[in-house]
């Protein structure tokens, strides 16, 4: 978001700022590809047994 739109890099979150905020990050999360949230939503199994076996702590996602 910051890249597409670098004026809202040190925003105050005035209420006059807050509708185009908004509809930028809509704008950024509707330029996310779908296959790219299927395969993301698709490996949480995965993802969530590595934060397991790993206890909590960090692991490679």
């Amino acid at each position: 978001m910051y890249r597409l739109y670098p004026q809202y890099n040190n925003w105050s979150a005035a209420a006059e700022e807050w509708d185009g905020f908004c509809e930028a990050l809509k704008e950024c999360w509707r330029g996310i590809p779908a296959k790219l949230i299927k395969r993301l939503i698709m490996s949480m199994p995965q993802r969530l047994h590595a934060v397991r076996r790993a206890r909590g702590w960090q692991t490679k996602y």
